[in-house]
């Protein structure tokens, strides 16, 4: 590819651990980053990544063999080289208990020392740019873009998909026979047209979490979906203005979750960041609304909290709404943009889930 006079660009799809891999020698991944290289410099356009968890726990029941660190070196390493990146995420699964992997990935999706301005290699080796980005804290401080881990997450706040014949499906009956509970639904039959099971959760608090987000996610798939196809096809000017709606949305939808769990486990330090975000979108009252009731995670606690917290993504959309009749941003002809925001503002209030079953 270095080789043909037209140049192309391409995407990739990799594990964390086809970057970086700590259980093999300094060698083999310097090699490694010099292959990533000269795929950038071939073309490489977009690497996706399976990151899929912050939290070692879940990252240990999802079988992945990486660890939160190495997922973040993963990712400092590719964007370093210039590589646009995206990353699969999946906040719930079922045998999660307690609170504790939700706050470690939302501690692990806030972290800005991941993503890399690109760096002019120049003079230096690649070990010795492996080095610094692995050991060189002022390095990394100078040369990180500030931005957080969630604004590159492909969709927020997705659950676990138990599929057929998998290992986790089998981790779920095993944890179903030692616990003596009924986790798997539709008595134990899975969803032929999709080769899945409807799954509760064992945890009941973290099941209505995982429902109202995945109610929260139906709610702006319309809209969000309808900003990202025209984002493939808009000009440089419409296309930087779009991609910062996608970004915004992500940004909500991460501080949606903390400002959850913050009310169900409050502290004074998640306080303190929730605070800094409502005021940036000029909400600080949202905190000190009467309906949230702090450690109740019913469903209807819930839902009052994701409907006070709607009014955050309204103030977007309301942006994305005046842009639009300005002329800043193009619709498509059969003003697919126009007719999805209307739908959602009709739509605000009411929650309910695409998928036929509930997730818990």
């Amino acid at each position: 590819l270095l080789k043909r006079e037209e140049k192309i660009k391409f995407d990739f799809a990799a594990r964390a651990d086809s970057v970086y891999e700590p259980k093999r020698t300094k060698e083999w991944n310097v090699e490694r980053l010099k292959m990533w290289h000269y795929c950038a410099l071939a073309g490489a356009d977009r690497i996706f990544i399976g990151v899929e968890s912050g939290s070692n726990q879940q990252l240990k029941r999802y079988g992945k063999g990486t660890t939160s660190e190495q997922n973040i070196i993963a990712l400092r390493l590719v964007s370093a080289l210039g590589i646009n990146l995206r990353i699969g995420f999946i906040m719930f699964d079922q045998l999660m208990k307690g609170l504790d992997n939700l706050k470690e990935n939302l501690d692990f999706l806030e972290r800005t020392d991941a993503l890399m301005k690109p760096i002019d290699i120049g003079d230096m080796t690649y070990e010795e740019l492996y080095d610094k980005l692995l050991n060189d804290k002022e390095f990394i401080e100078k040369h990180k873009t500030g931005k957080p881990v969630y604004t590159i997450v492909s969709y927020m706040l997705a659950s676990m998909e138990i599929l057929m014949n998998t290992p986790y499906s089998r981790m779920v009956q095993l944890t179903e026979r030692k616990e003596e509970v009924n986790l798997i639904m539709n008595d134990g039959k899975p969803d032929m047209n999709m080769g899945r099971y409807a799954t509760s959760f064992v945890d009941k608090t973290n099941g209505n979490l995982s429902e109202a987000c995945q109610m929260w996610i139906d709610s702006n798939f319309g809209v969000m979906y309808t900003i990202k196809s025209l984002h493939k096809v808009a000009n440089p000017r419409e296309k930087k203005k779009l991609y910062s709606y996608m970004e915004t949305h992500r940004e909500i939808s991460h501080f949606l979750l903390k400002y959850l769990v913050y009310n169900l486990s409050p502290d004074k330090e998640s306080q303190i960041i929730l605070s800094d975000f409502l005021r940036m979108h000029s909400m600080e009252h949202i905190l000190d609304n009467s309906k949230i009731n702090v450690g109740d995670g019913s469903k209807e606690n819930i839902l009052n909290v994701m409907t006070n917290w709607q009014l955050i993504m309204e103030k977007l959309l309301r942006d994305v709404e005046a842009d639009l009749n300005k002329g800043i941003i193009t619709d498509s002809e059969d003003h697919r943009l126009h007719n999805t925001l209307k739908r959602w503002f009709s739509d605000m209030g009411s929650w309910s889930l695409i998928n036929a079953y509930e997730l818990n």
